[in-house]
């Protein structure tokens, strides 16, 4: 029998992004929930007495992680190496390996592929099965190249693993691959990262995305955790372990019932109040709210009311929820101007000012202002608030819509 974790891309010095409201406190709060994570995962790997943990890529968010985020890295997987517990680590397209860039040396039970050649390490439990992990690691941010070409087929050992970061497809910047040729290698398990919500590929031979484990956007609603595999005599059990520390969710709350603004507002108050579970960032979706008038529709709009219980939130520990934004859902369409074409277009242009090159190339006349371009280098969230008063506007005065073909 063969137990492991599977985790990828924790992103460990990532941000919480778009918390334009939050305080630097709050901000500088939510740095250290990442490291709560990773503690959440080696916490897992001892109770669940595994015999190993694979991190699939993009374990730090840059290939220059922090002297801080390093030295609570090494000092975890060192709780590891107390339980003889090794880490099979490989490198992604954010954290891609540089050697000089690392404070510290890597603990021993912690095995390194750092390079683009594919490499296969050969290793026995504690119960004597013997196991080979074949993998490779990013050392630029880019690789074009298919890799799984070059994974050798299957070695005679118990179980055979892949580790492979990259996307599905026959081309693209991250180390494409097929399906097809990872299931002649004839491989028990293939521990994959990069993209972020949980997918399975195939369940004979059993490729896995676990998804990130801890989401840092609000795209990032769809999260796990991390992957408990066990092997034995051919048969393969596989079980979520939740490890994350915040959630992003989207709740909706209609007004029809608030005949006041006062009545509204504690309507909205008490979204934040009710959540029980974990901490939430809660986008919230207003509905029937136009008979409130159009002041209210403003102190919605310019985030008022969310800096408002932002404030609430700081000033009552006890309150796990907090509303980051709010957004207005328009009942009647009537007044707006109709556009048509699909929701999903509209989605990916968003998508597209979401790149900071693109969105500061578009207003490259500001940011080449030495004045604006110091004042906006230092407000980091100026991108943020303006993509979101963007999407208000855009759904407050727009009904978009494709006409069936």
């Amino acid at each position: 029998m063969v137990k492991f974790i599977h985790a990828a891309d924790l992103h460990l010095d990532r941000s919480f992004e778009g918390l334009a409201g939050m305080s630097v406190d709050s901000q500088m709060e939510f740095l250290e929930v990442n490291q709560k994570v990773l503690e959440n995962i080696v916490d897992a790997a001892i109770q669940q007495e595994v015999d190993c943990l694979l991190f699939s890529g993009d374990t730090f968010h840059q290939s220059r992680p922090s002297l801080r985020t390093q030295k609570h890295f090494f000092e975890q997987m060192s709780r590891l190496s107390d339980r003889q517990i090794p880490v099979f680590l490989i490198f992604g397209n954010h954290d891609y390996y540089q050697s000089e860039r690392y404070w510290f040396e890597f603990p021993e039970n912690v095995y390194l592929f750092t390079s683009e050649k594919v490499e296969t390490l050969q290793w026995k439990t504690r119960l004597g099965e013997t196991i080979a992990i074949s993998g490779f690691s990013y050392t630029s941010p880019w690789i074009q190249t298919e890799k799984i070409r070059e994974f050798p087929n299957r070695h005679q050992v118990d179980v055979h693993l892949g580790m492979y970061h990259g996307e599905l497809g026959k081309t693209g910047n991250y180390a494409p691959f097929q399906l097809s040729e990872m299931r002649q290698k004839g491989y028990e398990y293939w521990a994959l990262g990069h993209i972020h919500v949980p997918v399975e590929l195939s369940n004979q031979p059993m490729v896995i995305y676990p998804g990130t484990p801890q989401g840092h956007t609000q795209k990032e609603e769809q999260v796990e955790g991390v992957l408990l595999i066990d092997i034995h005599q051919g048969t393969i059990e596989k079980k979520v372990i939740s490890v994350d520390e915040i959630q992003w969710v989207t709740k909706e709350v209609s007004l029809a019932n608030s005949r006041t603004r006062q009545e509204a507002l504690k309507e909205i108050e008490n979204v934040q109040q009710n959540t029980v579970e974990k901490r939430q960032l809660i986008r919230l979706r207003l509905t029937n709210f136009e008979h409130l008038g159009k002041d209210f529709q403003t102190s919605v709009e310019n985030q008022e009311i969310v800096h408002y219980l932002l404030e609430n939130v700081r000033q009552e520990t006890s309150i796990k929820g907090s509303i980051w934004t709010i957004e207005l859902t328009y009942e009647q369409e009537n007044d707006k101007i109709k556009i048509e074409a699909s929701k999903e277009l509209a989605e990916q242009l968003f998508t597209s000012y979401e790149d900071t090159e693109e969105f500061q190339q578009i207003l490259s006349e500001i940011y080449g202002h030495p004045i604006a371009h110091r004042l906006l280098s230092e407000t980091h969230a100026f991108h943020q608030e303006v993509l979101q008063k963007g999407q208000q506007l855009i759904h407050s005065e727009f009904t978009i819509g494709g006409t069936e073909e």
